[in-house]
């Protein structure tokens, strides 16, 4: 077999970039989806914005999303059998931000930002109601990733907005879907972007 070399730009581009002294906050993957985490213990919402989630298996339907030992609702989801994830459009950014930057050790979350709850059918944990995407997950696994641990939830139901979708694909005409790039800056699949502030009242 010959192999022909052609001449080409890539090592132009190669070239221009550098080597990252420090990667701590891992930003240079980002934009990433964010989702809600949502748990129930003893008869008390918990909820924490995640970035590092994602879908794991078709069958049985799988997902994981990774949490620091170091958040509140670390403790919580190891106490919870099950827990809810929730996707919002890019017009939550405000809230998320501020869901992400208090701990619900200090404030209930769901009383300081009136959110609202829908009930689940086959979970404990409830639904956020304004999410275009809500799913009940049962709590199946947690695995030790480094400094974060992966909670592992097989869904059980998954509710979606229908006025947001054709054919089963999210219209990003209808719904822009929260994306986080970093150091609370929040992004949309449309040429939107925005800077939040940090929830400071506690």
């Amino acid at each position: 077999m010959e192999f022909i070399i052609t001449k080409c730009p890539f090592h132009l581009i190669l070239m221009s970039k550098i080597p990252v002294k420090k990667f701590e906050k891992l930003y240079f993957t980002y934009p990433n989806t964010v989702t809600v985490i949502c748990t129930k213990v003893n008869n008390k919402v918990f909820l924490m914005p995640a970035v590092w989630q994602i879908p794991l298996s078709y069958n049985p339907p799988l997902f994981g999303v990774l949490i620091s030992p170091e958040r509140f609702t670390f403790k919580k989801l190891q106490l919870a059998s099950d827990f809810s994830l929730n996707f919002f459009t890019f017009e939550y950014a405000d809230l998320i931000a501020k869901l992400g930057s208090c701990s619900g050790k200090y404030i209930n979350k769901v009383k300081e930002f009136n959110i609202k709850l829908s009930s689940p059918l086959a979970i404990n944990s409830p639904l956020l109601k304004e999410a275009y995407v809500s799913i009940e997950c049962v709590k199946k696994r947690i695995i030790k990733c480094g400094d974060h641990f992966l909670f592992i939830g097989e869904a059980k139901k998954i509710w979606h907005d229908p006025d947001c979708f054709d054919n089963g694909i999210l219209n990003i005409e209808k719904a822009q879907p929260l994306l986080y790039l970093g150091n609370m800056m929040f992004t949309t699949t449309i040429n939107s972007c925005k800077k939040c502030a940090r929830y400071k009242k506690y």
